[in-house]
């Protein structure tokens, strides 16, 4: 459980300073209008970026033919876990995730 604490407190001092830039960039600190400016620059939040590169891992993951790295033991349930957040239903192609998951 340590470990989930570290990762969102490093997640939220990256997601900070992922703003920090558009703030710097536009001369503004509302968050909403720099989540705006993001999503019309085609960037993603911190949070969606990392997760939609998590899907495309997994993906690759899923299509290696590999004995010691078996998908259906590491990475299924992470894939759904990632899908659900993003109330996304069934499978669908790391592009697909990166259409919806900005929505």
């Amino acid at each position: 459980m340590l470990w989930k604490v570290f990762i969102c407190s490093n997640l939220r001092s990256l997601g900070h300073s992922w703003h920090a830039i558009f703030w710097i960039l536009f001369g503004t600190n509302n968050v909403d209008c720099i989540n705006d400016i993001q999503r019309f620059m085609g960037y993603f939040p911190l949070v969606t970026e990392i997760d939609a590169r998590r899907v495309g891992f997994l993906y690759k993951i899923k299509s290696c033919n590999n004995s010691i790295i078996n998908f259906e033991v590491f990475g299924k349930c992470n894939l759904q876990i990632l899908l659900t957040k993003y109330n996304i239903t069934g499978l669908c192609s790391p592009l697909c995730f990166r259409l919806l998951g900005c929505n």
